[in-house]
This record gives C-alpha cells, structure tokens and sequence, in this order.
C-alpha cells in the first residue's frame, strides 16, 4: 500500500504540468461556487437589512384585532417576537411652516414594537408609560417647531375626515378635509428625541410621535395592531390566515410586509418565483456542469494519457481495486490542495469585491445598510462536500474504465484508435478537394480519435454556452437600472399639489433664479382609449399583446396626455408652422401626436406605437365616455416638457381641450407638474428644498439619479464581468488541458507522419484545421444550446422586470458573435503552443518513447 502511494504521489510530480492545470480547475471551481454562494447572501443580507429599516422587522400584521384576541395570536406556536402597536390618533401641530404637514400622529408601542421598528434615540430615552412620548426630530428640522426633553405636549387627540372617510398616513394633507377631536386635552412629557422612521411615508399628514403602551391596561374590546414574524416564514401563507383565523381577524386585515419577505426570496407571485427560479436554475447548472466537466475531463484525459502505465502495472501484479484506489487518491491529493485555496480564494475575492461595492455605493445604499461579507460554515462545507463529491465523480468513472481494460490492451494502445475500413467517401473528397490534404488529413484524424475529439469539443461549447449565458445574465441585470434623465430634456421635476394656479405660482418665484435655464408647466393624464388593431403598430401589439387588454374586436390604447401652458403651447405650434385657433377649441378638440415613444430595457427604444395620421381620431366616443379627440398633426420630436412616455403613445394639447377631454373621463383632480432644465440642478435642489415654497411641494433630480444609476451599473458589472472572467478562466483551464493533452498523446502518430514525408508547413496546415473544426464543431452544439438558454434568461428577467421587449433583439448576438471567434482563436493559439514542443522532439525518439 506504501508503495502505491508513492507512486501515485511521484505520478503528480512528475506531470506537474497536468497536476498544476488540473489543480487551477478545481481551485477556480472552487473559488466560483464558494464566492458566488457568499456574494449571494451578501446581497440578500444588505436587502434584507434596508427592508427592516423601510418597513419593520415583521413578517406579518395583523390588524384590528380585539385585545380580548389578541392571546390567539400571541400564544401561537408559530408565532414569534410580536409587537403590540395602538394607533392613538392626530393632534393638530401649531406653528408648523410645512402646511402639508400640520399634525402630529401619536401611536402607542409595547416595548418589542420599539425594537421591531428599530426606533433610533437621538437624545433622552424611550417612554416607559403612557403619559410620556418621543418625539421625530423631524418635527424640530421640516415643521421648525421648537421641542426639548421635558417639554410638556397638550395634545387634542382626533382623527381626519374626509367625505366621511377616515384618513391615515398613507393619505397625504388635503385642504378640503376637515378635524373631529375625540378626547378631550391631554398632557404628555417628552422624554426623547429619535431620528425619522422609515415606515413614515414622505407625504404623510402628521409627524411620528410614540408613547409606551401597556396591555395589562386594555379593555377587552379595544382593538390593537400585532406585528409578528413567523417561525417558518415559508410557510407564512399558510399559517397566517390560521391565526387569523383563530383571533376572529378578517383576512382583509392580514398584511404581509412584502418588502422583506421578497428579499428573503418569499413571494406569492408564481410568476416572478418561476422566472427566479428559472435564473437561479440556469446560472448554477452551468456552474456545476462547467466545474464537473472541468474536473472530469483533467481525469478522464490523465488516465487515457497513462493507459500503458496502468496496464505495466497490472501485467505485474496490480489489482483492478488498487488501480482504482491510485486514481482515487490523486483525486483526494489534489481536493486536499485546491479545495483550502479555493475556498480562501472566494473568500478574499468577494471581500476585495465588497469592499469596493461599499465604496462605490455607500450614497445609493439605504442609511446603516452596506454590503457585510457572510461566511457561514454552510458555506463551507457545502463547497467542500460538492467539490468532494464532483471530485469522487470524476474519479470514480475514469477509474472504473482504467481496472477494466486488459494488460495486452493497454500496453498496446489498441483502445486509442480504432479505424473502420470503408472507401474514401464523397464528404472526404470535398474537403480534399477545397481545403487539400491536410484538410482530409485533419478530418481523418478527428474520425479516428472521436472520444477525445468530443471532450475537446464539449470544453469548447461549454465555454462558448457559459460566455453567452452570462453576457445575457449581464445585459439582463443592468436593464434593471434605466436612465430617464439621459431621454429627457430636462433635470429637474417638481410635483405635489399643484393647481394650475399654484404652479404659475412656483414658477413666478422659481424663473428669476439664474440657475435656471428653462422651465415648463404641464400635466400628464393617462387614458385609455378603443382603437382598431391596424391603428397599433405591428412590433408594439406583437411584443406587448399579453399586456393590451382588447375591448371586444378593438385593443385599449393607453394614450399619455400632456397638457402644456398657453405660452409654452403656442411657441410650439408656432415652431411647428400650425395655426394656434385649430388647437384651441373645446368644442372641436385636436391634438398633436408624438410619433415615437421611447423606453428603457436595456437600451433605449425608440418605436411608434401608433400607426395613425392627421385626420384620426385618438379617441372616439362611446356609451360610458362622451370624449372625442382628432390628430391634428404628427411630429416626431417632442417639446422640452415632454419627457419619454413608455409604451404610451402622447397627444400634447392645449389647457381647453385638455379640461375639456377629462371632463368627459370624470378626472378633475389632476395635478400639474414644473420640469426645469438648471445649470447646476444639486444647487437647485438644495436651495428649492430649503425654501418656504419648496417645503410643500416634492423635487426630483434626473441628473443625480443618473449619476446613480451609473454607479449601479458599474456595481453590477463589477459584479458580472467578475463572474465572466472566472468563468472564462475556467472555460480556458479546460479547453487548455483537453487540447494540450491531447497533443501530448499523439507524439507517435505526429512523428509516423512526418517519417513518411508530411512536410513542416503540412504538418501546421493539417493542425489549423484540425483547430477550425473543433471550434466548427463546439459552435454546432453551443449556439443553439446558449440561445435557448439565453433566452430562458430573458423569459425570466422579463416576468420579473414586467418589460416585454422582444425577446429576439434582447438575445446577446455580440456575445454569440465574440464567442465564436474568441474560441476558434483560442483553440489555434493553444494548439500552436502544445505543437511547439513536438515540432522540437526527434522523430525516431518520439516513435521509440511508445514503445515502452
């Protein structure tokens, strides 16, 4: 047994050019499923960590739960950590200077609500009964209203009304509505100051304020909310509406925080589990199917490669199970060696990658959330016991196929060629023919070793499927991140509640800035309109049928409508050579179609929805809706307040004939919006911000969420690209230790050539071609096999992304195109470097070095 291991260890050194390639494999192999499971749950770990700090860490409300209940759910087997919440009401806020803002909202927290909404202290601490509150210090930044620890509140506790309706935080202020107190005058004392929370929508009425809540102090018929996470959150759809159930709660008052349980991969959306579950599958098959062939392959060809020595071996007494057993122990060294390196390898890789995914990112990250590297011994040993099991694998059948050939057989090689007599048929003299002989030479010589011909051509298409799969993953992950800024031509938009009145307000106040370049007053509407299919162009109602909803024998058109200001209205029909009197009539209402929409999915398209001319009507009336609408004229360009409008088509009309349609849709609420086009829009931002006019009202900056989107593409690619080259790393190890072994082991039949007269430029035609048809060969199976997988990937990014761009132009042709070439070359390149060291060999030395 000692010497057997001696044996196996002194074969390793020997080959060290084999034993170093074939360790690299299973080191990068290594390295790839251990990073990309740690990179995994990296990510999931920062999402996870932002929707806590967005929502809660919950998984499931239950509301209005009467107390006398509320045990049902407390004492629930499967339920975890609950929090207990009141909401105790609205108090008007006196002196705020956001009048869209004018309330305080207190809730009540039982002492696990605090820690589920992870309330952040700023100063002072956190009530410890009900006659004390913290306070938001965004009531001191945004509302400017002065508040000290030891400040005493009075506060008239009520509610907002609205048409009868009760109004929460989701609702935003709206003058109309009106304030019933329910109790009389109470004081609190302010005992703390926390920072904002997160689950306070930014267009709330009141700002948050908490006090402590203690259940042993509610009646029985007081209803509280229950804020629980679920022992198997998997299966949270099932045991919720149990629990509900038995605490007599409605199922309408079940709410799932669909934010975090998305992130934890939990969602009710067969869809979109399908179409991750396709990624996920498609990704980490290849993975595993690069890794296994990888390994396999450096096995397969080291035991084809020493056939005699094992056959030497058995002629002298070897059994078939010690041969076995010298195989198995090679692939043991080699996991001994690579599997540490690679597992610190990934390691350090996806630290490195982190690290400046953090620094890259650290604006775009929500507040207290970064990328942490998690390395849980999961990890580990799941990479240990894969690799140990592809390594068992790819041992095992080589293994098997080494002990069952016969001494004789081996030791004469007759397994390596196997020739069948037939003429020379019409394909051969083709190649003959077109090419010469070296060509048929080449093709000969592929026919005779077909089992190493299709392990070099399997190491080539998996590169080539890797490639284009990943390339699709790449394109498919930054369409996520689109750009509306780069489409628009301007930077700035500020929306909130604006009348027509108030926005010729802001504009008054904003316009003498010199920051200010251009700005614009509009209002977008979307409606949708009946419109017989020829009307619809063909690429548009083919690419987005699934998501046109027909209206008996015609399609429903969503139609964007813009309504410029009169002065910004008139300049443009006036630019465009059109009479103003025909576009300002109510009573006879024309438009202006924009021809072209445009729309982000991973490029940016630029295609007509409509196929209709001046003349047509838009919109036509029917039974429900007295509006009509005609194309007065047909651009292609839109004004500077137009920004791109999707897969909407946009009819741009004057202030008239706008009231006038929507009337007829019953929409009269609508507001406006101001784009403006600023020289420097940080600075506006910030001065608008701080203004009195601008506490009120919202601002987004396209500019700077350009800049963000970039960052976040190059965070994805840095990410992708770093997959990719691993990948193709692992794609070269392969290919190169298949061909260059494969070259090693026709040193023999190289030299009989040349003894019978192949001259040297013969010799290097016959292996170009040899080259050209294995990556012939491997582009064969590859493509086809990459597309449909490819476009598996995009099937399932589009259900995700609900983007339906047409799947064929989605496809990576740029990826399919370099992949063909990179391996062809690749095959070449590689080929040329192992024949060097043949061409140097002498020949009656390379005949004699088979024959022993």
């Amino acid at each position: 047994m000692f010497i057997l291991n001696k044996f196996t260890w002194s074969s390793l050194v020997k080959n060290k050019k084999r034993s170093i390639v074939t360790l690299i494999g299973v080191i990068l192999s290594c390295a790839l499923i251990c990073g990309t499971v740690i990179l995994g749950e990296s990510i999931q770990d920062m999402l996870v960590q932002t929707a806590v700090i967005n929502s809660g860490n919950y998984h499931v409300l239950f509301d209005e739960v009467q107390y006398r209940n509320a045990d049902a759910v407390l004492n629930s087997k499967h339920v975890q950590q609950p929090a207990i919440t009141q909401q105790v009401g609205y108090s008007k806020l006196a002196d705020s200077v956001n009048t869209y803002k004018p309330f305080l909202y207190v809730n009540a927290y039982d002492s696990q609500a605090f820690e589920t909404f992870n309330v952040k202290v700023v100063s002072g601490r956190l009530p410890k009964n009900s006659d004390e509150v913290i306070i938001s210090q965004h009531i001191i930044d945004n509302a400017q209203v002065e508040m000290r620890v030891g400040d005493v509140l009075a506060l008239n506790i009520g509610q907002r009304l609205l048409d009868g309706e009760v109004l929460t935080q989701n609702h935003p202020f709206r003058e109309e509505e009106s304030f019933q107190q329910l109790t009389e005058s109470r004081e609190y004392k302010i005992v703390g100051i926390m920072a904002r929370m997160n689950v306070e929508p930014v267009w709330a009425a009141g700002y948050t304020v908490l006090t402590a809540l203690d259940p042993a102090q509610l009646a029985p018929d007081e209803q509280v909310r229950i804020f629980t996470r679920i022992d198997r959150p998997r299966r949270i759809y099932d045991y919720a509406p149990q629990i509900a159930e038995q605490a007599d709660v409605s199922q309408d008052n079940i709410k799932y925080n669909d934010n975090y349980l998305r992130m934890m991969g939990i969602s009710r959306n067969q869809r979109v589990n399908r179409a991750l579950m396709i990624i996920l599958s498609v990704l980490i098959s290849l993975i595993i199917i690069a890794s296994v062939a990888l390994i396999f392959n450096s096995f397969a060809i080291s035991v084809s490669e020493r056939k005699k020595q094992f056959g030497l071996l058995k002629s002298i007494g070897a059994t078939p199970k010690q041969i076995r057993k010298i195989v198995y122990k090679e692939a043991a060294i080699i996991g001994a060696i690579s599997m540490p390196l690679g597992i610190l390898g990934g390691i350090l890789g996806i630290w490195v990658v982190l690290r400046i995914s953090n620094n890259l990112m650290h604006n775009i990250f929500v507040a207290g959330t970064h990328l942490n590297l998690i390395v849980s011994p999961y990890v580990v040993i799941s990479t240990i016991l894969f690799l140990g099991l592809t390594l068992l694998i790819s041992a095992w059948i080589p293994a098997k196929r080494a002990a069952q050939i016969s001494p004789i057989d081996s030791i004469r090689q007759t397994e390596d060629i196997k020739l069948k007599t037939r003429r020379r048929g019409f394909g051969s003299k083709l190649v003959t023919r077109l090419f010469g002989f070296e060509a048929d030479l080449a093709n000969k010589s592929i026919k005779r070793n077909r089992k190493k011909y299709r392990i070099t051509v399997f190491s080539l298409a998996i590169s080539i499927i890797m490639f284009i799969v990943f390339s699709t993953f790449v394109n498919g992950t930054i369409a996520t991140v689109g750009s509306v800024y780069s489409q628009s031509g301007f930077n700035i938009m500020i929306w909130g509640d604006l009348n027509y009145d108030k926005a010729q307000e802001t504009v008054s106040v904003i316009e003498p800035s010199e920051n200010v370049e251009q700005l614009a007053v509009a209002r977008y509407t979307t409606i949708e309109s009946p419109l017989a299919r020829e009307k619809f162009n063909d690429y548009i109602l083919e690419t987005f049928e699934n998501m046109i909803q027909k209206d008996g024998d015609k399609y429903l058109a969503s139609i964007r409508l813009v309504e410029l200001a009169d002065a910004d209205f008139k300049l443009f029909l006036q630019q465009q050579g059109l009479n103003e009197e025909d576009y300002f009539d109510p009573d006879n209402p024309r438009g202006i179609y924009v021809k072209k929409s445009s729309f982000v999915a991973g490029r940016v398209y630029k295609i007509p929805v409509l196929e209709i001319a001046a003349g047509d009507m838009i919109i036509e009336g029917n039974d429900q809706v007295k509006a009509q609408l005609q194309v007065g004229a047909v651009v292609t360009e839109p004004p500077f307040a137009v920004p791109p409008s999707g897969t909407s088509s946009t009819m741009i009309v004057s202030r008239a004939v706008s009231n006038q349609v929507l009337s007829a849709y019953s929409i009269t609420d609508e507001p406006y919006r101001i784009v403006v086009q600023a020289h420097q829009p940080d600075q506006f931002e910030n001065y608008f911000v701080n203004s009195e006019i601008g506490k009120k009202l919202r601002v987004i900056n396209y500019e700077s969420q350009e800049a963000m989107n970039k960052r976040m593409n190059t965070f994805i690619a840095l990410l992708c690209y770093g997959f990719i080259t691993i990948i193709t790393l692992i794609g070269v190890t392969n290919i190169f230790n298949t061909i260059n072994t494969n070259i090693m082991l026709r040193r023999r039949e190289f030299a009989m050539l040349k003894s019978v007269g192949l001259t040297p430029r013969g010799f290097d035609k016959m292996l170009n071609f040899e080259s050209i048809f294995y990556g012939i060969g491997a582009i064969i199976w590859a493509f086809p096999i990459g597309l449909f997988l490819a476009s598996l990937l995009n099937s399932g990014f589009y259900d995700v992304l609900a983007s339906p761009v047409s799947r064929f132009n989605a496809l990576p042709w740029n990826a399919v195109l370099q992949s063909g070439v990179f391996v062809i070359a690749l095959a070449f390149i590689i080929t040329r470097y192992s024949i060097a060291k043949v061409k140097r060999e002498n020949i009656i030395d390379a005949l004699r070095s088979e024959n022993i």
